[in-house]
């Protein structure tokens, strides 16, 4: 069950304001508390923490782009069935991602079937599912952009490798059929320096992960792609082993126009404390180590595609479908945006639920109500596989999170400084033009004062915000999923001020206020 909404394509109502609330939107309210924006005391929480936050204006990074809230939308999936476009745009998913991550390389795009069974690259693709069904079914009607990865390690009948021409070809057949313009990237080949890749150029057609012989076949698969229209060509990047040869070695090598990296920093077992803690400063050390080895090798600048990120490798437990899990994905899209990196995608959009006898994580010390997992933010429906009881559709958790930061990232602007004192638990992004604030403890609210530095009149002008929208969502929203409601973010006014912003955060929440 899910309540409707009316705000980026989904249902938003009413966060609390100190100084400034003037009642919410006529919109359904998403929890039965009312509570005065005043008080002290909310929630249900303690006497809330105190945190001071300054917005540098003159501390330009970045431009924010929409295209780091995506998702994939794989192969194995049904894709004719009905409302995955339509969840799509609700959640304000920029960017949808084919076929997928591992099945890239046992992937056909002609016939959309992975190899023959019995062979190292069978896999589960759904015929139904091709790159026709994916662009007329999903991307059109979403009015997305794509990232689209073509296959390097194997032709279809799994006795050899994939050929440059057949790569042209399928670069032609879409830009032939649906434009140059809709396609943001174009990945070749799938996480090639890690175990389990497919590469039948070797025995058994396990790859080498030999980064010089990459190197020595890739130039051609780049020219022939380019030659027939493509831009943003991508090689696959090890960012989570600086040990590795494989950076320096096709940086300096191969041909590119982004490097594609991946991001699990959990495996089965999994924590809370980690996954808001630590998980997305360890985000930040390895986009800033691409970064650096990109300049190292003379190419500065180059875009940095994240085209695969979840809270774990799975199989999943509770923490993917909770209120941490949404969490974590909204600073991972702040993080994102203020490393500079051209696209981000979500693992899975839809498809991978994991029953609780998969073996997830579900342990007492991880919160959630779930007694299922997945990567996935959309519901897939009930299924004899996964005890799901929510419509396919349904925005989960994640999805929710999607919403609320997609009040900042369609704010647009620039990334800017931001500095937070008074409070270890907040986290702060921010942009000329909007804030998102995190807030990461359980069990206790904070006051927020903003403060912007760089407008006229400074810190202690006059000048201040023009009013609008407050988006956020929290650990109370969240838990209504307990009794099968997923409850969507909430929308409240926020009324001129000057000088500074007082805004009340909910225990684990995430809230996007806009600045000017």
């Amino acid at each position: 069950m899910t309540r409707p909404s009316s705000l980026i394509g989904s249902a938003i109502v009413c966060i609390a304001i100190l100084d400034a609330c003037a009642g919410s939107h006529a919109l359904p309210a998403t929890s039965t508390q009312q509570y005065d924006s005043r008080s002290a005391v909310y929630d249900d929480s303690p006497t809330p923490q105190l945190a001071t936050v300054v917005v540098h204006l003159s501390q330009v990074g970045p431009p924010v782009t929409r295209l780091v809230a995506g998702t994939t939308v794989p192969a194995w999936y049904n894709l004719t069935l009905s409302g995955i476009s339509k969840a799509i745009v609700a959640a304000n998913v920029a960017i949808t991602r084919f076929p997928g991550g591992a099945q890239v390389d046992i992937y056909d795009w002609r016939s959309g079937k992975d190899g023959p069974k019995g062979t190292p690259c069978a896999g589960n693709a759904n015929p139904v599912s091709n790159i026709d069904t994916f662009m007329r079914d999903v991307a059109l009607p979403s009015q997305t952009q794509v990232a689209l990865g073509v296959n390097y390690g194997s032709n279809p009948q799994c006795n050899g490798p994939n050929t440059p021409t057949n790569a042209a070809a399928f670069v032609s057949h879409v830009i032939k059929n649906y434009g140059a313009g809709i396609v943001s990237f174009w990945e070749l080949g799938n996480e090639q320096y890690a175990p389990g890749s497919i590469d039948c150029r070797q025995p058994k057609c396990e790859s080498s992960r030999d980064p010089d012989e990459f190197a020595s076949h890739e130039p051609a698969f780049y020219d022939a792609m380019h030659a027939a229209g493509a831009q943003n060509v991508c090689i696959p990047v090890d960012a989570a082993n600086p040990k590795s040869r494989w950076n320096p070695v096709v940086f300096a090598k191969a041909k590119y126009d982004c490097a594609n990296i991946v991001y699990y920093p959990q495996r089965v077992t999994t924590s809370d404390s980690f996954l808001l803690y630590q998980a997305i400063p360890q985000l930040k050390a390895q986009i800033a180590a691409v970064k650096a080895e990109l300049a190292a090798a003379g190419r500065a600048n180059t875009p940095i595609l994240l085209s695969a990120i979840s809270s774990a490798l799975g199989p999943y437990g509770k923490q993917s479908q909770s209120i941490v899990g949404a969490l974590y994905a909204d600073m991972a899209i702040g993080e994102a945006l203020d490393g500079g990196v051209a696209g981000m995608i979500w693992h899975i959009g839809v498809g991978s639920c994991d029953a609780r006898s998969r073996g997830g994580d579900f342990a007492r010390t991880v919160y959630g109500w779930q007694n299922y997992g997945g990567a996935m933010i959309f519901s897939d429906g009930p299924a004899n596989n996964c005890p799901v009881t929510a419509p396919r559709g349904t925005l989960l958790a994640t999805a929710n999170a999607f919403i609320a930061a997609g009040a900042f990232v369609n704010a647009g602007g620039n990334m800017v400084g931001v500095t937070v004192r008074g409070n270890p638990d907040i986290r702060a992004y921010a942009s000329s033009k909007a804030i998102m604030l995190v807030n990461l403890s359980r069990t206790t609210g904070s006051d927020v004062t903003v403060s912007i530095n760089g407008m006229s009149g400074g810190v202690e002008g006059t000048s201040g915000g023009g009013g609008g929208a407050i988006v956020d969502y929290d650990k109370g929203l969240y838990d209504e999923s307990k009794t099968g409601v997923w409850a969507a973010p909430r929308l409240s006014t926020l009324l001129p001020w000057k000088r500074r912003l007082h805004l009340r955060l909910r225990r684990w929440s995430v809230t996007v206020a806009p600045l000017v």
